[in-house]
């Protein structure tokens, strides 16, 4: 996707209500019409917009998102209140997309992994999370390896969730209630199915 921070779609998200189509929001943006589609298309993994062939469309929690950004800050940054709505995205719809379920399992890996020691080094990171999320063949040379680290781990600490120092991870406060929401909902939905088979 080429997209290191969901904060860099802000500025495409804010044009897609007037202008759907990439060309004419990277001609009002002055960048390139692949910059706005990769933007676009990561925006898309988080469901704050719909593509068709028509071009995009803001979805009923992209026009949320939109209005939540804060207008005083640099528009590359989330808002507090925008990662708060995408953490809420992510626990409701863990497996929207892959990049919905790498950021779940990069913070689950780092708070399993913490258990062992803390901060979680990144190399003892890598292996965990490429298995946990189920990479492991398609991610099998270590330049990918780290190249996928480091960027879900770059969604996840924007999102409030991770922190990071030097080639260290730890797991946020947000980031232990994001983990523990996330086993309270799997085990609401194992009592939910063992209730329907029984």
């Amino acid at each position: 996707m080429g997209v290191w921070r969901i904060g860099l779609t802000n500025e495409s998200l804010a044009l897609v209500a007037d202008m759907a189509h990439p060309r004419q929001i990277a001609n009002a943006r002055g960048c390139s019409s692949k910059t706005v589609s990769n933007q676009l298309r990561l925006a898309e993994e988080v469901g704050l917009v719909r593509i068709s062939r028509k071009g995009a469309e803001l979805s009923s929690f992209g026009a949320d998102f939109v209005k939540s950004r804060d207008a005083a800050a640099p528009a590359d940054i989330l808002s507090v209140e925008q990662a708060k709505l995408l953490r809420r995205f992510i626990l409701s719809n863990p497996f929207f997309s892959g990049l919905t379920f790498g950021i779940l399992t990069i913070v689950a890996c780092v708070f399993e992994l913490s258990k062992n020691t803390y901060p979680v080094p990144r190399n003892l990171l890598a292996r965990h999370f490429i298995n946990a999320a189920g990479l492991h063949f398609r991610w099998s040379k270590d330049k990918a390896i780290n190249k996928g680290v480091r960027m879900y781990s770059n969604y996840a600490i924007e999102l409030g969730l991770l922190g990071r120092v030097g080639n260290t991870y730890f797991v946020t406060p947000s980031g232990l209630q994001f983990v523990l929401l996330l086993n309270m909902h799997k085990s609401l939905k194992f009592i939910e199915t063992i209730q329907a088979i029984s």
